[in-house]
């Protein structure tokens, strides 16, 4: 497991041989660069603030990468993306109404629907286990032949995908996970609470930020998706965990990447530290402004 920051910055020449000297290979113009040395970035930070220069440090405190060993050693993993995206629900002003039952939901922050017809898409992907760009990016496709390899034999239940043309799409469904009925304590997550309906969704960036993702004492074999909710805005996720096995299977298929996979485990504290009687929860009550 590595700790790096990100920093976004239009770097002109000076920039570039100042980052030099730590090794990092930026070049002129608007980019990314990552620093995994600790030392480097404080001191990479407090050069660009003593020149009252703006740049953009997303990562905060920081975020975690892991190896391949440490992810195909887990007893579950967390899809946090996905390596194949193909379009959107559609139609795009409407497709909610259309696709889900409304009457529970939250007309604040989206959550509370249940889906109730296929959705309707304009293009499939090539790829055999694809989500939409955006939008919905927790609603996972899969084709005839990865479902009857990795997931059927779990039991896991899919439906049909519309076209926009009404016609059934052939080849290709929608998967449909079980959910956790076991509760996970995301006591070191960031949240925020909708004013409307007071449920609370934790930030979804969080997951990078916090070294592992907690693993329940029970998991459903195979794949599932958790309960509590992630999510900002009008975005309503849950995280996906997917079994080793699975892992092992979509990587060796190309479907997935290492990247895109954060290691679980049940022994979370051995990461986050012992739950504090202080926690959290009790700063975010005091800064629980909701994104519109």
């Amino acid at each position: 497991m590595e700790k790096y920051h990100s920093i976004f910055h239009d770097w002109t020449p000076e920039d570039v041989q100042y980052l030099s000297q730590f090794g990092l290979k930026a070049k002129v113009g608007y980019m990314w660069i990552y620093v995994e040395d600790e030392n480097a970035y404080q001191t990479i930070t407090e050069h660009y603030r003593s020149l009252n220069i703006d740049y953009l440090d997303f990562s905060g405190n920081g975020y975690y990468s892991y190896s391949k060993e440490e992810v195909l050693a887990a007893p579950y993993c967390y899809l946090a993306s996905t390596s194949h995206a193909c379009g959107y629900p559609k139609p795009e002003n409407s497709y909610v109404a259309k696709t889900f039952y409304t009457s529970q939901m939250c007309q604040r922050c989206n959550v509370g629907r249940k889906q109730k017809r296929p959705f309707h898409i304009s293009k499939l992907s090539k790829s055999g286990f694809w989500t939409f760009y955006g939008w919905e990016t927790g609603t996972y496709f899969v084709s005839d032949e990865v479902y009857e390899t990795v997931f059927e034999p779990y039991g896991i239940q899919r439906i049909p995908v519309v076209m926009t043309s009404g016609k059934v799409a052939e080849g290709v469904s929608q998967l449909l996970f079980p959910v956790a009925e076991e509760s996970l304590d995301f006591y070191s997550y960031h949240y925020k609470v909708c004013p409307k309906c007071g449920v609370k969704r934790y930030l979804l960036d969080e997951v990078w930020k916090h070294p592992y993702f907690p693993l329940h004492r029970s998991p459903i074999p195979g794949a599932f998706v958790i309960k509590e909710v992630f999510g900002e805005g009008a975005i309503v996720d849950y995280p996906l965990l997917l079994s080793a096995e699975v892992v092992k299977k979509l990587l060796s298929m190309k479907l997935i990447d290492y990247g895109s996979l954060i290691p679980c485990t049940q022994d979370i504290e051995q990461y986050w530290g012992v739950k504090a009687s202080y926690t959290i929860e009790d700063l975010c009550r005091e800064e629980n402004d909701f994104d519109e």
